[in-house]
């Protein structure tokens, strides 16, 4: 595998992993607080 192809593959895979703690943090908070 080329190095730009898994540096792509890592950046993807973390902002996925990003967005998904995100949203579901704010479920969290939302379910908690309501």
């Amino acid at each position: 595998m080329e190095e730009s192809v898994m540096k792509s593959y890592i950046y993807k895979s973390l902002t996925t992993l990003c967005s998904v703690l995100i949203v579901s943090s704010f479920i969290y908070v939302w379910v908690t607080t309501y």
